[in-house]
Order: structure tokens, then sequence, then C-alpha cells
């Protein structure tokens, strides 16, 4: 799974982060890396409180990667899942 992190300058010099798949998850910094660090953290929290309260389902696809099915941007192209079958048929 892939997180996109959105970050902007605001005009008072701080840096806000956002990662627009999961809706809440925005945090401020003094640097633009400390405003990434902040989101990526709340972005696992907000995952791991999900999976707990049974809001989430995860998915293991035949490639070992975990799907979440509300992360839709995150759907592998026709052309990532026919490589992913073939290299599971292989055995790899």
């Amino acid at each position: 799974m892939r997180l996109h992190f959105n970050i902007d300058r605001e005009e008072d010099g701080r840096y806000i982060a956002e990662v627009p798949e999961l809706p809440g998850v925005l945090t401020y910094g003094r640097t633009a890396r400390e405003a990434r660090s902040a989101a990526l953290a709340l972005a696992f929290r907000v995952l791991a409180e999900g999976l707990e309260a049974g809001e989430l389902r995860v998915y293991a696809s035949k490639c070992g990667r975990v799907e979440l099915p509300f992360l839709w941007a995150q759907r592998p192209s026709r052309r990532g899942r026919r490589a992913c079958l073939e290299r599971a048929r292989r055995g790899h």
C-alpha cells in the first residue's frame, strides 16, 4: 500500500502535510520533514485503530501485497494484476 503526502507551506512559515487517502490525516510541522513524519505516524494510528475496531478489512493478494479496499487509488492496474498472477503461477 502506498500513501501519498501533500505538503504545503503556510503563510506563517509552518508546513502542513496531509494524506489524501485517509480523511482527517493532516499535521503541521516547523519543517516539511517534520510535518511528513507526523502525518505518517498519524496515518499508521488511523489504520491501526480502524483495523482494531473492525472498521477496515485487509485482503492479502497472491503476490503478498496487503490491500485495503477503501484505498481505490491504490488498486493495481490490469497490467499489474496480470504480472502478479503470472509471478504467483511461477511460484515467485
